[in-house]
């Protein structure tokens, strides 16, 4: 993960989602660590801070320094200098920013040892990570939400191919 300015902007599109991932347990390094703090504001070294767990520190770190450094990439914004503010429903969005960077959207998810980052223009977008080892297929879920030959397919698999199979749809 750079923290620095790159030299060549990428260019976001109303027609491309790019994808962001981090393996956040990877990043040992105290001094990496160190800089990508500095990264963030006051008020985001104070909410790091209230995880109680060095996992939970260390997830929420990488994140925020995640998105700073990554939007730098579509906009000449330093990544200390970008400004966030929560959305209706609590989401992290731009709060201001640079004409280059306006519309430039954003979304995090995260999952035990990974972040996934979307960065998009002109439109919302979702992203959605999960670790398919530790969470247990549910069928209530495939219920709601999947389409009606998919739940019938689902349920007509043999237990052990489930798993796998809900998390493809």
């Amino acid at each position: 993960m750079t923290t620095s300015m790159p030299n060549s902007r990428l260019t976001a599109s109303e027609r491309n989602i790019d994808l962001w991932l981090a393996f956040y347990h990877e990043i040992v390094d105290e001094r990496l660590l160190a800089r990508l703090r500095g990264l963030l504001s006051e008020a985001e070294r104070r909410q790091e801070q209230r995880f109680h767990f060095a996992d939970d520190r260390r997830r929420y770190l990488v994140t925020r320094a995640m998105v700073r450094t990554v939007l730098s990439r579509y906009a000449a914004v330093a990544p200390a200098n970008w400004t966030f503010s929560t959305n209706r429903y609590g989401r992290p969005e731009i709060a201001s920013a640079p004409d280059e960077a306006l519309g430039l959207s954003f979304n995090i998810s995260h999952t035990r040892g990974l972040i996934a980052l979307g960065v998009t223009r002109g439109r919302a977008l979702g992203v959605d990570v999960e670790n398919v080892v530790v969470r247990r297929v549910s069928m209530g879920i495939a219920n709601r939400f999947f389409a009606p030959a998919e739940v019938a397919e689902l349920s007509h698999i043999p237990p052990e191919q489930q798993q796998d199979r809900f998390f493809e749809y």
